[in-house]
């Protein structure tokens, strides 16, 4: 009696390509990434040309500053503006899949996608902090979600989603055809 090898789903397939055929897990990333693109052009673009407050794009002359990586520098905003592909924690069942993120990988990105995700500001400062930002950027948080990756995700979510899926099915049936032979 034969034994089929058969592969399904992401973490399969990654895990597959990753032991086995290293040139056609880039191909699929590739192609994944590419798809993902328009989510970061539409993110980039959502991000302000300006900082959302006036200090925020400034160094301080008091000498209490914050240091240029935290200053609302809009061109390094729109790029930390990117995929990353790594593994997300499940846990309801405690077991890790790979996934496809939109980040922001700048200080000041993260700084203006998550202010008030948490606590909605626990100080009068950080109240005024996180209104400032909604009300002249005119984006505010939807839950414990951040302002512009969530949004551009979530307004494009079926499109991209099946598109993804559509290129993991290919290359899932490739290596279950390749697994056969």
């Amino acid at each position: 009696m034969a034994v089929v090898a058969k592969v399904e789903g992401l973490n399969e397939t990654v895990a597959y390509l990753k032991r086995f055929d290293a040139d056609t897990l880039k191909a699929m990333n590739k192609e994944l990434y590419s798809v993902m693109k328009g989510l970061v052009q539409e993110t980039r673009g959502m991000a302000p040309d300006i900082a959302p407050m006036s200090g925020w794009a400034k160094k301080s002359l008091t000498g209490a500053e914050w240091g240029t990586r935290l200053l609302y520098q809009p061109a390094r905003v729109k790029t930390g503006i990117r995929t990353k592909i790594g593994p997300i924690r499940r846990k309801d069942t405690d077991t890790r899949e790979q996934a496809y993120f939109l980040i922001n990988a700048n200080p000041a990105g993260v700084i203006y996608e998550r202010a008030g995700r948490k606590t909605k500001g626990s100080t009068r400062a950080g109240v005024q902090f996180i209104n400032n930002i909604e009300q002249r950027s005119g984006i505010s948080l939807t839950g414990k979600q951040g302002r512009l990756a969530w949004k551009s995700v979530y307004e494009s979510r079926d499109e991209v989603t099946a598109k993804m899926a559509k290129i993991v099915a290919r290359y899932v049936n490739f290596i279950n055809a390749k697994l056969a032979a």
